[in-house]
């Protein structure tokens, strides 16, 4: 019953905390708040539960943090990606129509 507890009161604290962060800081920075968990709940374990820290959980947060690096790496990856395919489409849709480059408005 414990862990439940914790889990729920875990995951309100960080989405309060994240909606917060939405609102006042850019996507670019916003997307490196990951790295953070891993070291903050080391810290807040060996602080509040006085957990062991030792040379096993350094080299488990050295893998989880390479795990969300790679993760982030991959979203940025993807989203190029989209935005190459939609700019591949919007120019083979104006090729189709026959024109060479966007017309633009009469102002």
């Amino acid at each position: 019953m414990g862990f439940f507890y914790s889990a729920r009161l875990g995951w309100l604290g960080r989405f309060t905390a994240f909606a917060w962060l939405v609102q006042i800081w850019p996507p670019e920075r916003l997307a490196t708040d990951t790295f953070g968990n891993p070291i903050m709940a080391l810290v807040l374990g060996r602080m509040f539960a006085g957990e062991h820290f030792g040379l096993r959980e350094v080299a488990a947060t050295a893998v989880i943090l390479s795990a969300v690096a790679v993760a982030v790496v991959m979203v940025m990856v993807m989203v190029m990606v989209m935005v190459m395919v939609m700019v591949m489409v919007m120019g083979a849709a104006w090729v189709l129509q026959g024109r060479r480059t966007p017309t633009r408005s009469p102002r």
